[in-house]
């Protein structure tokens, strides 16, 4: 028997660690300009940009341009949906304040049983306008990628405009942030949702509402506390109801909870109601959280 040849097989292994190395090498090479593009759609994913760079490595250039074109595309689709739902608003309600002004000739003639059968199904309609408009807004919206709104930019503005609002009951408005935050939501319905919270709390408020942003997990929590008269647990799902007001001396049409609780439900969050520690009522907006 042949003695072993220790050389020739020291030599063929290294031959073929070094084989092994280099194609190891040329795919984590040939892989390196996927792993940039995977991290650039994660990023527009999460909101932190609207498109792809345009910095890639040449081999995924051009599919970063057709991927580009495609938000685009669909980004515009999405301004046109929203101008479009802008117009539809627009034309329902320019015939319903016509409405609303001949109910009230009709009063001032004497009608008044009949002006106040058109102010009311007049006032139904505004309703319904304003919820399904806002509905189809974000349903469309929340398939938009990059969609992301900061917390503290948007709430600011309507704490100011609150507090000017409110302001003349001498019910004083407050924030703090436990955690800065930015949210999946587009910045435009998240204003809304703000405004019509911050607005509810406003009124049933005797001096004052106090609001909190905290980060818990992979959401932002939203809470608002007021120094109402609070409401029974039983009357929590109540509110939430479309033209629904738990008393009617109370200014407001009873739409702001009904479409805070759908938009906030569209953008995979909640809306939870409880007792506040200044013994009126809590609510709790939590959104889906944006990584920095």
């Amino acid at each position: 028997m042949g003695r072993f040849n220790w050389t020739l097989f020291l030599s063929l292994a290294i031959v073929a660690s070094g084989l092994i190395v280099a194609a190891m090498l040329q795919v984590w090479f040939g892989l390196r300009p996927l792993t940039r593009m995977r991290h650039a759609l994660s990023a527009v994913r999460m909101g932190q940009a609207s498109r792809l760079p345009e910095d890639l490595p040449s081999e995924v250039r051009p599919l970063a341009k057709d991927l580009n074109a495609l938000l685009e595309g669909n980004l515009e689709m999405l301004r046109r949906a929203r101008t479009q739902a802008g117009n539809l608003a627009h034309a329902l309600k320019t015939p319903l304040a016509i409405l609303t002004d001949e109910a009230e000739r009709l009063a001032a003639a004497g009608q008044r049983e009949a002006a106040d059968v058109i102010e009311l199904q007049c006032e139904r309609m505004r309703r319904q306008i304003d919820y399904q408009i806002a509905r189809a807004r974000a349903a469309a919206l929340k398939r938009s990628p990059g969609l992301a709104a900061d917390i503290r930019t948007t709430l600011e503005p309507v704490m100011a405009a609150m507090s000017r609002l409110h302001g003349r009951r001498d019910v004083a408005f407050s924030v703090g942030y436990d955690a800065e935050a930015r949210v999946a939501v587009d910045a435009q319905d998240l204003g809304e949702i703000l405004g019509n919270v911050l607005d509810n709390a406003g009124k049933w408020a005797r001096t004052r509402v106090d609001v909190s942003v905290r980060r818990h997990g992979d959401s932002a929590e939203i809470i608002v506390d007021d120094d109402g008269p609070g409401l029974p647990p039983e009357s929590y799902e109540h509110v939430f109801g479309l033209g629904e007001r738990l008393d009617e001396h109370i200014a407001g049409h009873g739409l702001g909870l009904s479409i805070v609780r759908d938009l906030v439900g569209l953008y995979g969050g909640h809306v939870a109601l409880d007792a506040a520690p200044l013994g009126g009522l809590r609510l709790i907006l939590t959104l889906p959280a944006i990584h920095a």
